[in-house]
Order: structure tokens, then sequence, then C-alpha cells
């Protein structure tokens, strides 16, 4: 079971697949709200071990969610936010059950170079056990592969990833699925697109050329490139439709006194700009 209590400025650029983007209104706060979120659930976990590599892993659970949301104060009138939902605070309270099927067989979760991952997640709101919304649910289905091309694993590693996420209209904002950030397209501002059903592609070329101890603790540093697509559609069909989103950039990353611990910072390009994330592990 979990406790978790959040609360952010987060990121509105309005609802749908097709919403424009002016980076002089972005740099404001028109485009942003704010968003509690308290959460607590039980899960469930079995791992069915072929090898310590290689393994099948099924989660199941139920959540308590509430969200909070209200227009910025600092915009009259809210901004963007405030034209979409509204001007007043919304409160929405929902219980999620949820299932996952993930298969596991990378040598290294924060840092792979070999192996295969996929996972399959489904989610469903009840109606009757939730309060501001209708029944509703969610899809993501996550498949990434690694292949090292030399014969020194880490010295340069393809990865690539195929993710399709999918959810109701009747989704909290919050949960539905979006374009922009760490595990959709860091060439994006963070939530950039947030919709119905999206879909990306994405690759990367990385590797550690740089070996060094400091103070007798090993230290690794490395670099890659990466390029991604992504596609967002309101329905489903809309996903081949509309246009599509291609970003690409730079990673560079480092890791000291274990190979477990890699921390990664990224710039990322777009037809509309530039973004930058820092985070634990490779983003692929």
């Amino acid at each position: 079971s979990a406790f978790v209590f959040d609360s952010n400025r987060e990121p509105y650029y309005g609802l749908g697949d097709s919403t424009p983007f002016v980076r002089a209104r972005a740099a404001g706060l028109q485009y942003f709200h704010s968003l509690l979120q308290a959460g607590s659930g039980l899960e469930l976990r079995r791992g069915l071990g072929l090898d310590p590599l290689r393994e099948w892993i099924v989660r199941g659970g139920v959540n308590a969610l509430g969200f909070f949301e209200s227009p910025s104060n600092d915009v009259a009138g809210g901004g963007l936010y405030s034209q979409d939902f509204g001007a007043s605070p919304r409160s929405t309270y929902t219980t999620r059950l949820y299932l996952a099927v993930l298969w596991e067989s990378r040598d290294n979760e924060f840092s792979p170079t070999t192996g295969l991952y996929g996972s399959a997640r489904a989610s469903v709101g009840p109606g009757f056990l939730s309060s501001g919304t209708d029944t509703w649910a969610t899809w993501d289905l996550d498949l990434r592969g690694y292949h090292p091309f030399l014969d020194t694993s880490d010295a340069l590693v393809g990865a690539l990833q195929i993710r399709e996420a999918s959810a109701t209209s009747s989704t909290p904002l919050a949960l539905k699925p979006g374009l922009g950030g760490l595990s959709t397209q860091r060439g994006l501002p963070r939530d950039r697109i947030i919709t119905q059903h999206t879909a990306t592609v994405r690759g990367e070329l990385r590797g550690f050329p740089v070996h060094a101890r400091v103070f007798d603790l090993p230290l690794r540093l490395g670099a890659g490139i990466f390029g991604e697509w992504g596609m967002a559609g309101d329905t489903f069909g809309r996903l081949f439709t509309t246009r599509g989103h291609p970003t690409w950039g730079l990673t560079f990353f480092g890791s000291y006194f274990t190979d477990d611990f890699v921390g990664r910072a990224d710039i990322g390009f777009s037809p509309d700009g530039f973004s930058t994330y820092v985070g634990i592990g490779h983003a692929i």
C-alpha cells in the first residue's frame, strides 16, 4: 500500500490533438494550472522467474485517487485552463482498478545494454465509485529493445521503444495520455499535447566512452543522440491522419561509485523550439 500527496503547477496547452503552440505565451502562466493528487492503494505482485534476467511479472491492485485542480491566480481570468474548464476549482474522486503484465529480460533497469522489456497496463474507474467523472478506462502498451554494437557492452548501445496509450474521453485530465516529457518526447514541453490516444517511436544511440576512478571509486561519463516521432488523436483513427511530431536531441549521463545509479540531462529539439529534462536512468 502507498499514500502519495503532490502539489505542482502543471503546464496546460489545451485539450486535443491539434492545439496551437505560441512560445511567447508559454513563457507566462496562461497555460498553467495547479494540481493536487492524493492516492492510496494495494498492489499484488507475482514474478514467474525463468532465470534471473528473464521473468514475467503480474501486478494488480486498487487505488483511491483525488484530483484537485484550479486555474492559475497569476493570470486575469485564469488563462486557457479557465476557458476550457471554468474559473472555479474542480475536485475529482475516483477508484482505479488496474492490471499490468510485464516481461523483463534487461541486464539493468536504469542503464540497460541488452535485452527486452514489455508491459501492457489497463485501468478502469467505475462511475459508481467516482465523483466528478463518469466511468473511465486507460490502456498503455510499452515495448523496448536494446542491442550492443561493440564488444564492450556499454561502449555503444542502441535502444528502441514503441509505445501506444489510450483513454476514454471521461478519463480525468491528469490520467490522459499525452506527448511531451521524459516518457514520451523530450523535444516537446512537458504535456504539450493531452488527448485520448498517443503513439510514439523513439530511438537512441548512446555509449560510455569515459571510464575512470575518482577517490578510488568508479566514474563513467557518456553521451548519445536520440530521435523521436509522436502521433496524437482525439479518436484512434485520427492517430494516422493528424500531423506527426518529430523531435531529436542529445543526452548526457554519468554514474559514480555504482553502475546502477545513472544521472542524465537531455536537450531536445522540435520545429517549435527546444526543451530540457533531467532524470535518473536512461529515458529509454
